[in-house]
């Protein structure tokens, strides 16, 4: 038998396993190369789609706090990411996860925040996604690890901020030990902190911004959608 290809026609192809001659698997049956693809492409398919998943989610909430000086830019650096649970800001950590390359392309998922967000009149309401190292604070993450949108929207309207390239931690040893905990796979772990934040440029409790069900979650790398 050739070589058969590890591409995928990027959705799953059911093979019929009823028994008797309509089974594409029954026992001592040669299988065709065009069989083979067809189980190679599904492997493929289910090894790439595995890695994908939501990461956070959160119900939102009110906010009015603006960047601090200096953000002008719509720089995250500006958030007050030590207020956690202080009124009119909104940050949230969004925990450690594990992030797996895509499937046999090696690529990095990209990591996207989506949510619904309005402004008060005249006023500006931004998002931020920011990634680090765990451990590391986003005050001190690394240039252009992050990604905002903006609205000036008086009515609810879809945010969506999005990082194609951002650092990966690699935990050696991590899931090795049977005696701690089970082995996942071979190879290092790669692990990022995320941090979700939100202002609103009005900075005054008259004119406060809404963020609704802001979620975290993994998609496909480039150029895949």
């Amino acid at each position: 038998m050739g070589r058969v290809s590890l591409t995928t026609i990027e959705r799953w192809l059911h093979l019929p396993t009823p028994g008797g001659s309509d089974d594409h698997l029954r026992a001592d049956h040669a299988g065709s190369s065009g069989l083979f693809q067809i189980l190679g492409s599904n492997a493929t398919h289910l090894a790439r789609e595995n890695g994908l998943r939501v990461l956070w989610e959160d119900r939102g909430g009110e906010f009015w706090e603006d960047l601090d000086a200096g953000g002008g830019s719509n720089d995250p650096l500006y958030l007050r990411w030590e207020d956690l649970d202080a009124d009119g800001v909104y940050v949230r950590f969004a925990g450690v996860h594990r992030v797996r390359l895509w499937g046999e392309t090696a690529g990095l998922p990209r990591i996207t925040l989506k949510c619904r967000a309005a402004a008060p009149s005249t006023y500006t309401v931004g998002v931020a996604l920011v990634v680090t190292e765990p451990g590391a604070s986003p005050i001190s993450r690394t240039a252009g690890a992050y990604a905002v949108a903006t609205t000036t929207s008086t009515s609810i309207t879809t945010l969506t901020a999005t990082l194609s390239t951002y650092p990966l931690a690699h935990l050696e040893g991590i899931g090795r030990d049977p005696s701690t905990r089970a082995i996942e796979e071979r190879g290092d772990h790669t692990v990022v902190a995320l941090w979700v934040g939100a202002w609103c440029t009005s900075g005054s409790s008259g004119g406060k911004g809404s963020l609704s069900g802001p979620t975290v979650f993994l998609r496909p790398p480039d150029p895949y959608t």
